[in-house]
């Protein structure tokens, strides 16, 4: 049986303020971790980089199912200020002249 992809393995780049103020860490996907017949197997695309202690923390994330997955909230500001698509209506055309 195949390895099975359970979600992403990310480190720790830094920390930001969300909206109300609270400090969230921010972090950047180096790699996946996959279930292999109940042995946890990861595949690092990156390395990261040690702390100022010389410490490398990796976190572990499940995958999400497709229908679950909301884009970032960034996104979400950029999709809500776009004009939605002119709509067109065939039986009512106007004339160029």
């Amino acid at each position: 049986m195949a390895a099975q992809y359970m979600g992403d393995v990310c480190t720790i780049t830094g920390k930001y303020n969300d909206q109300q103020g609270n400090e969230k860490n921010r972090y950047l996907k180096v790699g996946a971790w996959f279930d292999n017949e109940g042995r946890i197997s990861v595949k690092l695309e990156a390395i990261p980089l040690p702390d100022p202690n010389g410490a490398v923390w990796l976190s572990l994330f499940l995958r999400k199912d497709d229908d679950q997955q909301q884009p970032a909230p960034q996104q979400q500001q950029q999709q809500q200020r776009q004009a939605p698509p002119p709509q067109q209506n065939n039986n009512q055309r106007r004339s160029r002249y």
